[in-house]
């Protein structure tokens, strides 16, 4: 019960695989950001009960800035479930931006706050496309120079704005690679896939083949008329095969001809009004394999050399 509900929580029903599993990954994500705020929520609450009670400037971040960020990862959790996920990333990777500039702009500028902007990076490279993460890295630069200009006076921290773009293309590099691992893993499933579709269209045919050769080897110790026997082989394996013509040949007496016997097509039914024969070892592939004893399979009979154009078989592609 608990994996199926853990189950629930962080998987997104979608026929795209590359957005469910980018949903899901938000999904953890938010899990992770959320149990973070709930344990700072406890710990400080805790804190500031056991310590001095803190003024309202010094713990509006547990009283305001924890519940906001919950309810915010709860409705963004909604969004990513039920909406679009894209704008479910766009709004953690804003989330994750805002909570570094909740920092002094000193520290955010040029100080501690700067390694927490590779989160939002490789965040929006791996959940949203791997170029994403070119596009914060811009949008980063341009708030840190924008508050280093008019807040700070000093101007823009131009090394910094450097390692976020490096980031961003190492980013963009392994997320590619991910993708591309995916996509080849996604293809060799799908070639095992209709391998495994195809062995058992084989081992269906086998089995139809094994159960029509235990039918005919049933009906022949039942049936004492031969040439009933034959007829109902022949019509059995045009059922069971999906051929349009099944015909049986026996030698004549004297080993020269083989004579057609019995028939499933209306063709066939034609050749036995006409007593059809065919020389063996000289006309057709029927007579080529009387006379040789050898078994012959014209997959396109316009190719085969000792194919017979039979007129009361016109449909004929293939012949065994």
């Amino acid at each position: 019960m608990k994996a199926r509900w853990i189950h629930w929580l962080l998987n997104v029903p979608s026929a795209d695989p590359d957005d469910a599993r980018r949903r899901r990954l938000l999904n953890i994500l938010l899990a992770g950001i959320g149990l973070f705020t709930l344990v700072g929520l406890v710990v400080t609450a805790v804190a500031s009960a056991l310590g001095p009670v803190p003024s309202w400037q010094s713990s509006r971040l547990v009283y305001l800035g924890f519940p906001a960020l919950l309810v915010t990862v709860i409705a963004i959790f909604v969004i990513n479930r039920y909406g679009s996920g894209r704008l479910a990333t766009w709004l953690t990777v804003l989330v994750l931006i805002a909570y570094v500039f909740a920092d002094n702009a000193e520290q955010v500028t040029f100080g501690r706050s700067l390694a927490a902007f590779a989160i939002p990076i490789f965040v929006a490279s791996f959940l949203l496309r791997p170029y994403a993460g070119f596009i914060v890295a811009g949008l980063v630069s341009l708030a840190i120079a924008i508050l280093g200009i008019g807040a700070l006076q000093t101007g823009p921290n131009v090394p910094a704005m450097v390692i976020f773009f490096l980031i961003a293309t190492g980013a963009w590099v392994t997320a590619r690679s991910l993708e591309n691992a995916l996509a080849e893993t996604r293809a060799l499933n799908r070639e095992l896939d209709r391998r495994v579709a195809e062995r058992t269209r084989d081992l269906q045919r086998r089995s139809i083949q094994l159960q029509t050769a235990s039918e005919v080897a049933r009906d022949a110790t039942a049936i004492l008329n031969v040439d009933q026997l034959l007829d109902e082989t022949v019509h059995l394996i045009s059922e069971r095969f999906g051929f349009y013509h099944a015909g049986v040949f026996l030698l004549d007496e004297r080993g020269e001809y083989a004579v057609l016997r019995a028939a499933s097509s209306e063709g066939g039914r034609r050749m036995l009004e006409k007593g059809h024969k065919l020389a063996v070892g000289k006309v057709g592939i029927v007579g080529y394999v009387a006379g040789t004893g050898k078994p012959r399979i014209a997959v396109d009979v316009g190719k085969d050399a000792v194919h017979f154009v039979n007129p009361d078989l016109p449909a004929t592609r293939s012949e065994m």
